[in-house]
């Protein structure tokens, strides 16, 4: 697991990778730094080697309209944040192994 300080570090990284080593996952705070949840979720779902990548979406409350509205912008999850660090990396270790259960059911 890696933590990125903002969502355009995010997106430098991610450019500087080959496909084949791009993460499992990645996990979208609501409160990201530099370029918001929306932004970023519409620059990774638009940028063609980075569209197959699975968000999961995180917020302190989500509204109905929220679901339906990230859900449309192609995020896998979202849900409340976990309250501790170790509660997050534990909900990317189930989310990776849902993503690749389904990938081999496919």
């Amino acid at each position: 697991m890696k933590k990125f300080k903002d969502g355009q570090y995010l997106l430098q990284c991610l450019e500087q990778l080959p496909p084949e080593s791009y993460p499992s996952l990645i996990v979208l705070d609501e409160r990201l730094p530099r370029l918001d949840v929306e932004e970023l979720l519409g620059s990774l779902k638009s940028a063609a080697s980075c569209a197959g990548i699975p968000i999961l979406i995180q917020r302190s409350s989500i509204s109905p309209e929220q679901k339906k509205h990230f859900k449309e912008m192609s995020a896998i999850g979202y849900g409340e944040k976990p309250n501790t660090m170790d509660e997050v990396v534990a909900l990317a270790q189930c989310m990776v192994q849902l993503v690749k259960m389904e990938s081999s059911i496919e």
